[in-house]
């Protein structure tokens, strides 16, 4: 069976938007602490700020919302993508504003958990768009 090539490219958009933010952030999360000392040098210290953070996250969290919540209202019904997103945004929550010794370890799992979710949201869709058709 075919999928329709425009419905897809759409539904897909945003998973894609979704997990490049998210492994940026993982990324980002992973990184800085390693070159903290060397961002004033550079001149990028804004990278190592709070509100870059929050920036980021509360990206990461808008594009997520829409696009997963698209994914189960008009294609798939099943809460996988969902539960992973609510998993990771819990761990980059308690990372980022738990004052835990393991802010680096969290916070990094749960970007490629919510990066994860997309993966998976991304799949389900598919399988539901091929099943449709």
């Amino acid at each position: 069976m075919e999928i329709d090539e425009t419905t897809y490219k759409e539904s897909t958009r945003l998973d894609t938007a979704g997990f490049i933010a998210s492994f940026i952030c993982a990324i980002h999360c992973a990184i800085t602490p390693l070159v903290l000392a060397s961002l004033p040098l550079a001149g990028i210290k804004f990278i190592a700020s709070d509100w870059f953070d929050f920036l980021m996250i509360s990206l990461s969290f808008v594009i997520a919302s829409i696009s997963l919540y698209r994914g189960y209202i008009q294609y798939h019904r099943r809460l996988h993508a969902l539960v992973l997103v609510v998993i990771g945004f819990a761990f980059i929550s308690i990372g980022e504003w738990g004052h835990t010794h393991y802010t680096i370890v969290l916070t990094v799992s749960g970007a490629l958990t919510v990066a994860t979710s997309h993966i998976v949201n991304h799949f389900l869709t598919r399988n539901s768009l091929r099943n449709a058709a």
